[in-house]
């Protein structure tokens, strides 16, 4: 931000040119179907290989005043997945209920690794490393994790006004990690139990009321459970940072349908993190950090005048803080987390006239947000208007226009604090770095079907 102050860039220009991305990915997946009249099947199994090479430079010349602080960041990821559901429909003491009982697994076989570059040429040491290697690498690790989840559900209706939804899942992860610059090898696995469950009360003049409850899950990057990277766990490695960190949640909402040709929705939420993956602005990876709730609320809604015309709005507000009276013994300057908005909201319009003629408008408006604990920076967040206008040819021929970001608008779409040194001479400063919305520009698309 403060190089396109000073002028030193254009608002869409590069202090280096050179940083940029390269990726693919290819994935083959199949679905089966077994039914019955009161049970069915669901089998579906999926492979996929992708490849991931990013340059970034976030911090310019704080590591390194000669070269730079452009790094190479690299990943080559094999994933083996697949689900298989079988859910049947009874009648229990004169009661429908529906159940369902799965299995889900997924194994990922992932070399990755972060070197120090200049204009993509990778140079031998690594200056922000906690042990400079010398061998054109800062890591590189072997990763091979699997995941294994059971899970169960059963919906039951006891009475016309009250149904009730309940579920368990286990989930069993476990992984090795194998450090090709320190030769470290090491193993971690977990058990984690997460229950779920909802009552729903209605309708009653079409509109109906839940109470849900339940646990869930995110998986940590494995080198920093493990210790690999040390910089990569919570607080730098000295707290422990586990492998799969636990999500609490509650939510208290109604849906109606009590006004004609109107669909409303709101919910009130709670949700509590055990360990909030957080940005590490310095590295450009996700870290485990310290505990966290948000509280909020969600609206939308969905309004049809006419069978081909639909005007919807979904808005929510959240309160992020982090959950501990001792922030920095996590290494935090405050309480805010760090890039969580406190308003979201997008406003449309769609039209699919008998004519042929197709499209909509929409409104997208993210809220402000901090970009450092202490809320000493914040971003203003951004606000865009999206225009698509199409015609159907034929029933298999169509053609389309989009105009993004309409009115032009000079916002961040993204923005993360960071503390860098402009030039090699330069003091250290603590600003932002952003991905500026991008100008207004125009796509024409046409579709076939067969």
């Amino acid at each position: 931000m403060e190089a396109y102050q000073k002028g030193l860039i254009s608002r869409y220009g590069s202090l280096d040119p050179s940083d940029g991305g390269y990726s693919e990915r290819f994935s083959v997946s199949a679905h089966h179907i077994l039914h019955h009249d009161n049970w069915q099947l669901k089998t579906s199994l999926y492979v996929v290989h992708s490849r991931l090479t990013l340059w970034n430079d976030f911090s310019h010349y704080l590591n390194d005043p000669i070269n730079g602080d452009q790094e190479q960041q690299d990943e080559t990821r094999t994933t083996f997945g697949g689900t298989s559901a079988y859910q049947r429909h009874d009648t229990f003491l004169h009661r429908a209920t529906d159940t369902t009982f799965g299995v889900q697994g997924r194994w990922d076989s992932i070399y990755i690794d972060r070197r120090h570059t200049r204009q993509r040429r990778v140079l031998p040491d690594c200056p922000d490393s906690s042990v400079p290697t010398g061998q054109y690498v800062c890591n590189a690790d072997s990763v091979s994790q699997g995941n294994v989840g059971l899970f169960g559900q059963n919906i039951t209706h006891w009475t016309p006004w009250l149904r009730t939804v309940v579920g368990l899942r286990g989930d069993y992860y476990g992984g090795s990690d194998h450090s090709l610059v320190s030769g470290y090898r090491g193993k971690v696995h977990q058990w984690l139990f997460q229950p779920k469950g909802s009552l729903i009360f209605g309708p009653w003049y079409k509109t109906e009321f839940y109470i849900s409850a339940g646990q869930g899950y995110h998986s940590n990057d494995i080198r920093a459970v493990l210790g690999t990277v040390p910089t990569d766990g919570i607080a730098n490695g000295a707290i422990a940072t586990p492998f799969m960190t636990r999500a609490t949640s509650e939510e208290l909402g109604v849906r109606t349908n009590i006004i004609p040709k109107l669909n409303l929705q709101a919910a009130f939420f709670r949700i509590d993190f055990s360990s909030e993956l957080t940005y590490d602005a310095d590295e450009g990876v996700n870290d485990a950090g310290a505990p966290s709730r948000r509280e909020g609320f969600e609206l939308s809604g969905q309004y049809h005048p006419l069978p081909w015309l639909e005007l919807n709005a979904d808005i929510a507000s959240t309160h992020a803080r982090y959950f501990t009276g001792n922030p920095g013994l996590y290494g935090l300057p405050g309480l805010y987390v760090a890039n969580a908005p406190n308003f979201i909201g997008s406003f449309g319009l769609l039209a699919d006239h008998p004519s042929g003629f197709f499209g909509g408008v929409q409104f997208r408006w993210l809220g402000s947000y901090p970009l450092i604990e202490d809320n000493s920076l914040r971003s203003h967040g951004y606000k865009e208007v999206n225009l698509d206008v199409g015609y159907h040819i034929t029933k298999y021929l169509q053609v389309q226009a989009s105009i993004y970001n309409l009115t032009n608008t000079h916002a961040s779409a993204s923005q993360y604090a960071y503390d860098y040194r402009l030039t090699p001479t330069s003091p250290v400063e603590t600003g932002s770095t952003y991905h500026p919305l991008e100008p207004r520009s125009a796509r024409f698309s046409v579709t076939v079907n067969f």
